[in-house]
C-alpha cells in the first residue's frame, strides 16, 4: 500500500479531504474515555479533522484506516488536552464550556 493513496474522501462543510496512510490515525481510548475515541486525518502541521465515534461515518472510516495500515493508538487511558478542547468545541460549540456530563480528567 502506498503512503499518498487515497482510501476516502471527507467532506466537512464546503471543503474536502483526502484520508491516506501518512496523514490517518486511529485513538482509542480505554474505560470512560471511550467518548473521545476519533479518527483523525491531518491537513497540515497545525490543522486536521477529527472524525468522532459520534460520527454516522466512524465505524467504516475507522476499518478502512486499519485496512491501510494507519496509525493506531490504542488502550489510551486518558485523553489529551487537544482533543478534549476539540471534542467540546464540536459537541458544544464552546471549546471553554465543559457540559455536565464531560468526565473529569
Amino acid at each position: 500500500m502506498k503512503e499518498n493513496e487515497v482510501f476516502a474522501t471527507l467532506n466537512v462543510g464546503n471543503e474536502k479531504f483526502e484520508a491516506r496512510q501518512d496523514n490517518t490515525a486511529i485513538y482509542r481510548h480505554l474505560g470512560k474515555w471511550a467518548l473521545y475515541d476519533h479518527v483523525f486525518v491531518e491537513l497540515n502541521e497545525k490543522s486536521g479533522v477529527y472524525i468522532w465515534n459520534t460520527n454516522q461515518f466512524y465505524e467504516d472510516l475507522a476499518l478502512l484506516a486499519v485496512e491501510h495500515e494507519c496509525t493506531l493508538h490504542l488502550n489510551i487511558q486518558e485523553p489529551s488536552e487537544v482533543d478534549i478542547k476539540a471534542y467540546i468545541k464540536h459537541h458544544t460549540g464552546d471549546k471553554d464550556a465543559l457540559p455536565e456530563w464531560l468526565p473529569e480528567v
